[in-house]
């Protein structure tokens, strides 16, 4: 920003005093009400937000821009760093204008030092390349879901196995059932995670340097509505860095149109 400064603390805690010749932008305050799953009420929170929106464009500022970071960009980033030994640096930013080099006044930041956990995810990294695990989160999941003492399985979900809902199923914790997304098929997945929570994405150093992608689908795969799945998972470079699958939105006449 050039005429509109706010003063903001920099990570060391360092109070910025507004440079001379620049104004600051009005702000209020945004109220909230955050209530649990049953509707009552879980906090109260309250913002202190800046008024941006009262900027002009060529005046205050030049150009916006959000930097958001998708899984998905996050893993193709870590598939390249393993195989041209890129250095992974962590950093922890609240505000968007301390990304980037901007002609507006910008704060300088300080390197985070090695990246080992980001999301909630455990980075490892050797000589053969970088290895991504969870291993904690699964364990909090399993302790959550009273499955720590579960039988392990071999595999996420048994062969051919068609879900469908059940109208005799009894009510479970909405709120569980929010995060595990349903508990029939489920429990089968928390006995996977049992067997192995360590696991994870290795992404190893290849000389391939193609990127190669594969799709398929299923053919009338509901037996509730008969719709079919769509599905793609990509490698870069050797390494699984994509994956999607979603439920078509028609009904499909033939394997070849599915």
């Amino acid at each position: 920003m050039k005429k509109c400064e706010l003063s903001k603390r920099v990570p060391h805690g360092k109070l910025m005093h507004l440079p001379h010749g620049n104004k600051t932008a009005g702000y209020r305050w945004i109220y909230t009400v955050k209530l649990k799953v049953d509707g009552f009420v879980e906090r109260y929170k309250a913002r202190l937000v800046a008024k941006e929106y009262t900027q002009r464009y060529e005046i205050d500022y030049e150009e916006t821009f959000v930097p958001v970071a998708k899984i998905n960009t996050i893993i193709v980033i870590l598939s390249l760093a393993a195989n041209f030994n890129w250095p992974l640096h962590q950093f922890d930013v609240k505000n968007a204008f301390l990304h980037g080099n901007l002609e507006e006044k910008e704060f300088k930041m300080k390197d985070w030092g090695d990246l080992n956990y980001f999301l909630g995810i455990v980075v490892a990294r050797s000589k053969t390349g970088i290895f991504l695990s969870q291993r904690k989160y699964v364990m909090d999941l399993l302790t959550e879901t009273e499955m720590l003492g579960c039988k392990p399985a071999d595999t996420p979900i048994e062969m051919n196995h068609k879900l469908c809902e059940d109208m005799d199923q009894e009510p479970t914790n909405k709120e569980q059932y929010q995060r595990l997304v349903g508990r029939n098929a489920v429990d089968r997945i928390l006995r996977y995670l049992k067997l192995a929570p360590g696991k994870g994405l290795m992404f190893s150093k290849n000389g391939d340097l193609e990127v190669v992608g594969y799709t398929d689908a299923d053919w009338a795969g509901s037996i509730i509505d008969r719709r079919s799945t769509s599905s793609y998972f990509t490698f870069m470079k050797g390494n699984l860095v994509t994956w999607w699958s979603k439920k078509q939105n028609v009904v499909s006449w033939s394997s070849a149109e599915a």
